[in-house]
C-alpha cells in the first residue's frame, strides 16, 4: 500500500483486462429482474443467455424476488455482418404490444457492441411509436475491468422516470446498490427520531412508478459509488442535494457521517447516538484479544474497505492482503493515516480464482474475509469468514456485527476443510 501514489492505481493481478467475477451485462440483467413494471430486451449470444438465465434461476432457488421479464434477441452470424436494427425494432414493438410495460430496457453485450450497430438510432426511430420508455444500457465489458460502468448506467436511467416535485424538507432518499437492505438501519432510525422520514429507497429493487416522486426529498444519502452519477444528475435536474458516504466501519468515521448529515438537515444526531458510540468502542476493547496477532486477507467488502482495515487494526488483526476493485473518494487520506499507524498490507485488484490462489499460497494468511473461494481456501488450510455484504447494519451497530461475524465459522467449512486435509495426507 505504501507504493501507491497520487497518480497511480493499485496493480492488477494480471495484464489482461477482464470484467472480474461478474460482467456488467450479467449484473444489470440480474438487477432488472428485481424491477417491477419493466421488461428488458437483451442483444446477445447464447453464452450471454446462459449467464443471465443462470443468475435468474439462482435467485429463484434462494426464494429471492425475480421477475421473468427478460427477452432474448439472439444475434446470428448474418446479423453481425448485415446488421440487426430491424430485429431490435420489431422485438421492442412486440414486447410493447404483448406486455405494456412502463419501461423497456435494451441491453447490449460485447458481441452487439463490437459489431458497431447503432442501437441508439434504432430506438430513436421508433420512440414515438412506443408507449413505454426506451432505455439503452451499454454492456461495454470488452473495454472495462469490472461491472461498475454498467451498474452506473442502470442507476442513471432512473432519472428518466423522475419528475419535478414539491420539496418535503424533512425527508431523505437512500441511493445505492444495496440500499433496500438499509431501510430500517440505525441511521434511518436516528433520522426518524428527529422527525426526518425516508421518502424513497433507490436501489437494485424498485417499482418504476414509485420513482417519479423521488425529487421531493431534501437530501439524497448515497451509499456507494454506483449511485453517485444518479445523485449528481438529480442535483442538476431537480436541485436535490446529496451526501456521499460509503459504509463506514470505525467509530470516528461513523460519528463524522452523523455529524455531516445532521449539520445539513439542521438536527443533532451526535447526542442521539453518543451512547451507541460508547457501546461500540467498548466492544472493540473487549474484542482486542480474540484475534490478537492473527493474519487475515480481506477481499472486496461493502462500503469503505480502508476504514474496515482500520477497524481490523484496532482489533489487533494483522491484515496481510487487501483485494479491491477500486479506490474511492477519500481513500488517499485513509492510506496516509494507515501508513502512519504502521499498517502496510499488500493491495491488489481482484483476479480470477487461479490468481487469488497463487497470491494466498505465497502469503498464507490464517483467515480470509470473503464469499467465493471456498474450495481454494480449504485446500490452502485458510479459515474463511463470511462476506460482510450479508450485514444490513449501517452505523455504530455495524461494529458489533463485524466482531460477531469474525468469530463465526460459515456452515460447511469444517467439513470442507476436513475433506481437503484428508486429500492432502493421501497425496503425501
Amino acid at each position: 500500500m505504501s507504493e501507491l501514489t497520487e497518480t497511480c492505481d493499485f496493480p492488477a493481478m494480471s495484464e489482461a483486462q477482464f470484467p472480474g467475477f461478474s460482467c456488467a451485462y450479467r449484473t444489470v440483467t440480474t438487477m432488472i429482474t428485481k424491477l417491477d413494471g419493466c421488461c428488458a430486451l437483451l442483444l446477445e449470444s447464447s453464452i450471454c443467455e446462459y449467464n443471465s438465465e443462470f443468475s435468474l434461476n439462482l435467485r429463484s432457488s434462494r426464494q429471492q424476488k425475480a421477475n421473468k421479464n427478460l427477452f432474448h434477441l439472439f444475434l446470428s452470424q448474418e446479423d453481425m455482418i448485415f446488421g440487426f436494427k430491424a430485429k431490435i425494432q420489431e422485438s421492442i414493438l412486440e414486447i410493447e404490444k404483448d406486455y405494456s410495460p412502463d419501461a423497456i430496457y435494451v441491453i447490449t453485450t460485447c458481441v452487439s457492441e463490437i459489431t458497431g450497430e447503432d442501437v441508439n438510432e434504432a430506438l430513436e426511430e421508433i420512440r414515438s411509436r412506443n408507449g413505454a420508455r426506451l432505455i439503452l444500457i451499454h454492456g461495454d465489458n470488452f473495454s472495462c475491468r469490472d461491472n461498475k460502468a454498467g451498474i452506473e448506467q442502470f442507476f442513471l436511467a432512473f432519472a428518466e422516470m423522475m419528475k419535478p416535485a414539491c420539496l418535503h424538507r424533512n425527508s431523505v432518499n437512500l441511493l445505492g446498490f444495496y440500499a433496500s437492505s438499509f431501510k430500517h438501519c440505525e441511521l434511518i432510525r436516528l433520522l426518524e427520531r428527529k422527525g426526518v422520514s425516508l421518502s424513497s429507497v433507490i436501489s437494485s429493487e424498485n417499482c418504476i412508478k414509485t420513482l417519479s416522486n423521488a425529487p421531493a426529498a431534501r437530501l439524497n444519502i448515497v451509499l456507494d459509488c454506483f449511485a453517485l452519477p444518479l445523485a449528481k444528475e438529480m442535483k442538476d435536474r431537480f436541485g436535490t442535494e446529496y451526501f456521499y458516504c460509503e459504509r463506514p466501519y470505525t467509530p470516528k468515521a461513523i460519528e463524522k457521517m452523523y455529524q455531516d448529515i445532521g449539520d445539513f438537515l439542521g438536527i443533532d444526531l451526535l447526542s442521539e447516538s453518543s451512547s451507541m458510540k460508547e457501546e461500540a468502542e467498548a466492544a472493540i476493547l473487549n474484542a482486542r484479544n480474540i484475534f490478537a496477532g492473527a493474519t487475515f486477507a480481506v477481499a472486496r467488502q461493502m462500503g469503505n474497505n480502508l476504514d474496515l482495515l482500520k477497524l481490523l487494526t484496532y482489533l489487533n488483526i494483522d491484515v496481510k492482503v487487501l483485494i479491491l476493485n477500486k479506490l474511492i473518494q477519500g481513500d488517499r487520506n485513509s492510506i496516509k493515516e494507515l501508513l502512519s499507524m504502521g499498517v502496510d498490507p499488500f493491495v491488489t485488484c481482484c483476479g480470477n480464482k487461479l490468481q487469488i490462489e497463487s497470491l494466498l499460497s505465497k502469503i498464507k494468511p490464517q483467515y480470509y474475509i470473503g464469499g467465493r473461494e471456498h474450495v481454494v481456501l480449504a485446500d490452502l488450510d485458510i479459515e474463511r469468514r463470511n462476506s460482510l455484504y450479508s450485514s444490513n447494519c449501517f452505523g455504530f451497530d455495524l461494529i458489533e456485527d463485524v466482531i460477531d461475524s469474525l468469530q463465526k465459522r460459515p456452515r460447511g467449512q469444517d467439513t470442507l476443510m476436513y475433506k481437503s486435509r484428508i486429500l492432502r495426507e493421501v497425496q503425501t
